[in-house]
């Protein structure tokens, strides 16, 4: 009864059931050896690491990693875990870590690696019906660990700001083009699942408006500063997880200084993505 209780289990079961639906559809890239393989590497990692419990947040992060990432040779999507569940132990202000492992994979894989890593978000299609199952299992979750604001405060954000920022700017876009763009299935999976991390995001009502509208505003300013582009999401949840930590109250002089330190870190690999040549992975045979 505890293990169904525990908000991360149904968390990996419903990123699961997601995922079963993508292999179903035949819209996944990997094949289901490599989908197990990829989970059984993730509970061994955490279990070198952590030493305890069951990882369900570990074999979550694998979850999502697969589902936002594809990659040209197979050893990348290890690689990648790797540097998820590590940064959990290594990137942490004080008891908490700062970055969502399977965002903070992604961004620093496809900046490492460009022609071996891309972000790919069409794996799991655009039916309306299963962005319905989307949204009411993710709510389910985030009721239960008080996180629902954040979803809902992003997504008006993101809206009003494309409508009155971004599409005066862009004479061939249309709100409708937007809208459809976001009935993207694997956009509602960052919003409700990658977005809202309880571990990265504030507890308060006001921090996590607040840590919302940022991730919004990142997202499209850089969408106005360099072009659309899917990344920039995943890019705008790095960078403002790691500016919140230095506003983070409570904390020691040097804790804010490590806090400073690793938004450094974070605006540097952001830029470097930005600055790397355009490339498209369908092209490295």
């Amino acid at each position: 009864m505890r293990i169904i209780e525990n908000p991360q289990f149904q968390q990996f079961l419903n990123l699961l059931l997601l995922l079963v639906f993508a292999h179903a559809s035949s819209s996944l890239y990997l094949d289901v050896p490599s989908i197990i393989s990829l989970l059984f590497f993730a509970m061994s990692i955490e279990h070198i690491v952590k030493k305890n419990g069951i990882p369900w947040s570990a074999m979550s992060t694998a979850i999502g990693i697969m589902l936002m990432m594809t990659a040209t040779v197979w050893w990348v999507y290890p690689a990648a875990l790797i540097l998820a569940l590590l940064q959990k132990r290594w990137i942490r202000i004080g008891r908490l870590h700062v970055f969502n492992p399977s965002n903070f994979a992604v961004v620093v894989t496809i900046t490492l690696l460009p022609h071996k890593a891309h972000i790919v978000v069409g794996q799991l299609g655009n039916a309306y019906w299963v962005g319905i199952m989307v949204l009411f299992l993710a709510l389910a979750v985030l009721y239960r660990v008080h996180r629902w604001i954040i979803p809902i405060v992003f997504f008006t954000f993101y809206a009003a700001m494309y409508y009155w920022w971004l599409i005066p700017l862009e004479i061939t876009m249309r709100f409708e083009d937007v809208l459809t763009a976001w009935s993207s299935v694997s956009f509602l999976v960052f919003s409700l699942f990658m977005l809202t991390d309880p571990v990265t995001t504030p507890r308060s009502s006001f921090g996590q408006v607040l840590f919302a509208s940022c991730v919004a505003t990142v997202a499209v300013f850089t969408d106005v500063l360099w072009g659309i582009r899917t990344v920039h999401l995943f890019e705008a949840l790095f960078i403002t997880s790691a500016l919140a930590t230095i506003v983070r109250p409570g904390l020691a002089r040097r804790e804010r200084l490590k806090a400073i330190a690793i938004s450094i870190g974070a605006i540097i690999v952001i830029m470097t993505l930005e600055f790397q040549s355009p490339y498209y992975f369908a092209m490295d045979g």
